[in-house]
C-alpha cells in the first residue's frame, strides 16, 4: 500500500520513538516522504485528543447534561436496588464499575466512558487498517476520531453513547478480520452487547449479513451465528436483573422488553430544547451542549459541534459513496466507475468497493429507528453513524493520497487546524466570551 519512490528516504526527524511508531503501523517496507509526514502529524493530533479527553475530567464538579439518569441507575445496581431500565443494563452496569473502582464522584462516573473513548481511537485505526487493507485508512480513521469534538465530549461525560460506539467498533473491526465460523461469532457476540448497552447496537446485524452473503460470500448458514445477538443480550439483562435480587428468567426479561419498546415508541410528543430529527444531524443543524458555564469573564463549554469541516465533509462523502455505488448498478456508467474508482489506473490500486459498502451500511444501519418511527430523537444517537462516517471518509481520503497528493494534504491539514481550533468547545478549556462567539457562530450551535 506504499508509494515506492527511487531516491526517497525517510525524513531526519524521524527517530527513536517515531521509529518504532513506523514500524508498528506500516510493518517493514519502507515508507514513502508521505507516509512518514503523515504518520508525524497523526501522532501528535492524537496526543492533542487523547490530552483533550483527560484534562480536568472531574469538571463540572455536579451532573452535565443527562449524566444524572445514568449515574443513578448505577447507583441503583451499586447498592443492589431495582433499576428503571430506561435503557438496557451493561453501559449503567459499565458506568457503576467506574464508580466502584474511584468512589462515587465526578472522576468516578466518567472514567469507564473515558476507556472507552479511548479505545475508540485505537479500534477505528485498526477497523480503518483491516477494511481498506491500508495503514494510511487506519491513522487517518485514528486521527479523525480523536480530535473531532463530539467523540471528545462524550469521552468526558457518564452516558451511553461512547460506549456503544466503542462496542459497535469491536464488533464491525471482529467482522471484518473474521475467516471462520468462530470469527463471526465473536463478532455476533460483540454486537450482542452493543445491544445490551443500547438497542441501536443490534442493527449491526444488517452489515453483518452483507458482509457474510453478499461482500463475501462466505457460506450463507453463518448467517445463523448472527442469533447470538439476542441470545448475548437477554443474558446480559438477566445478570443484570439478578444483582438487583428481581425475577431474571427469560420472560421476565421479554416481558421488561416489551414494556420498554412500548415506552420508546410513545414518546412522540415530548418536548425538550434540545430535540432534534435524523435528516437534521448530518448538517449539524441542532448541537447538544452538555455543558456550558461562566466563570468570570471565561466561558466552559461540552459542545458536540465538534469539528464543522469534516462533518459536512464526512456526510458529502457519503453521498458521494452511496451515488458511486448505485451508479455502478447502471452499466452505461459501470465501465467508467471501475476504471477511475473501483478498478485500476496506470498501475495504482482503486478504492474498495466491498470495503465502501461494509462502512456505508454500518453507518446507515442505526438511522432505521429513527426514520421508521416517530419517536422524540436527539442528536448523540447520530454518534455511532458518524463513528462510521469517520472510517469512510478515511478509506477515501488515503485513496485520494495516491492522486491527488497536494490537495488530499492540504484538506487534512485543513481538518487537522479546524479541529485545533474547535476543540476548546467540547473539552471545556476556558475561553473568553470573543473566543466563544467566534467558534459557535450560528445561534443554534450556542
Amino acid at each position: 500500500m506504499n508509494e515506492p519512490q527511487s531516491g526517497t528516504s525517510r525524513p531526519a526527524s524521524l527517530s527513536g520513538w517515531l521509529a518504532k511508531a513506523e514500524q508498528l503501523v506500516f510493518g517493514p517496507d519502507r515508507l514513502s516522504r508521505v507516509d512518514a509526514w503523515l504518520l508525524l502529524l497523526s501522532v501528535l493530533m492524537i496526543a492533542v485528543g487523547v490530552a483533550s479527553r483527560f484534562w480536568d475530567i472531574g469538571f463540572p464538579p455536579r451532573f452535565s447534561f443527562d449524566e444524572e439518569h445514568f449515574v443513578i441507575n448505577a447507583r441503583n445496581y451499586v447498592a443492589g436496588i431495582k433499576d428503571a431500565n430506561d435503557h438496557p443494563p451493561l453501559g449503567k452496569l459499565l458506568i457503576a464499575v467506574g464508580m466502584l473502582m474511584l468512589e462515587d464522584h465526578t472522576v468516578g462516573w466518567r472514567i469507564v466512558p473515558l476507556i472507552f473513548g479511548l479505545q475508540s481511537i485505537v479500534l477505528a485505526y485498526y477497523l480503518g487498517k483491516h477494511l481498506f487493507e491500508d495503514p494510511r485508512a487506519g491513522l487517518l480513521a485514528a486521527l479523525l476520531i480523536s480530535t473531532d469534538g463530539f467523540f471528545i465530549a462524550y469521552s468526558r461525560t457518564a452516558l451511553l453513547d461512547g460506549m456503544l460506539l466503542s462496542l459497535m467498533l469491536w464488533s464491525a473491526l471482529a467482522m471484518v478480520v473474521a475467516r471462520s465460523a468462530w470469527g463471526v461469532a465473536i463478532a455476533a457476540v460483540l454486537a450482542g452487547l452493543a445491544a445490551s448497552v443500547k438497542w441501536t447496537g443490534g442493527l449491526m446485524v444488517i452489515p453483518f449479513a452483507l458482509w457474510i452473503v453478499v461482500l463475501n460470500r462466505y457460506p450463507w448458514y453463518w448467517l445463523l451465528l448472527l442469533g447470538l445477538v439476542p441470545f448475548v443480550h437477554i443474558g446480559v439483562w438477566s445478570a443484570a436483573l439478578a444483582i438487583t435480587a428481581e425475577p431474571a428468567s427469560v420472560g421476565s426479561v421479554l416481558g421488561i422488553m416489551r414494556d420498554l419498546l412500548g415506552h420508546h415508541l410513545n414518546r412522540s410528543t415530548v418536548t425538550h430544547p434540545e430535540l432534534s430529527r435524523w435528516y437534521t444531524w448530518p448538517i449539524l443543524l441542532d448541537p447538544i451542549t452538555l455543558n456550558s458555564q461562566h466563570e468570570g469573564l471565561r466561558v466552559r463549554t461540552s459542545s458536540t459541534v465538534g469539528n464543522p469541516l469534516l462533518w459536512w465533509s464526512t456526510s458529502l462523502t457519503v453521498l458521494a459513496a452511496a451515488l458511486a455505488i448505485a451508479l455502478r448498478l447502471i452499466p452505461i456508467t459501470r465501465q467508467w466507475l471501475d476504471r477511475h474508482v473501483w478498478g485500476t489506473r496506470a498501475g495504482e490500486i482503486g478504492l474498495s468497493l466491498r470495503a465502501v459498502a461494509f462502512a456505508l451500511a454500518c453507518y446507515l444501519s442505526p438511522f432505521l429507528p429513527w426514520i421508521l418511527s416517530r419517536r422524540d430523537s436527539y442528536m448523540y444517537h447520530y454518534l455511532p453513524m458518524y463513528g462510521f462516517g469517520m472510517v469512510l471518509i478515511a478509506g477515501v481520503v488515503a485513496w485520494a493520497f495516491r492522486r491527488w497528493r497536494r490537495v488530499t494534504w492540504a484538506f487534512v491539514i485543513a481538518i487537522a487546524a479546524m479541529s485545533l481550533y474547535f476543540i476548546p468547545t467540547s473539552s471545556e478549556i476556558p475561553l473568553s466570551h470573543r473566543q466563544f462567539e467566534r467558534r459557535l457562530v450560528f445561534d443554534r450551535w450556542k
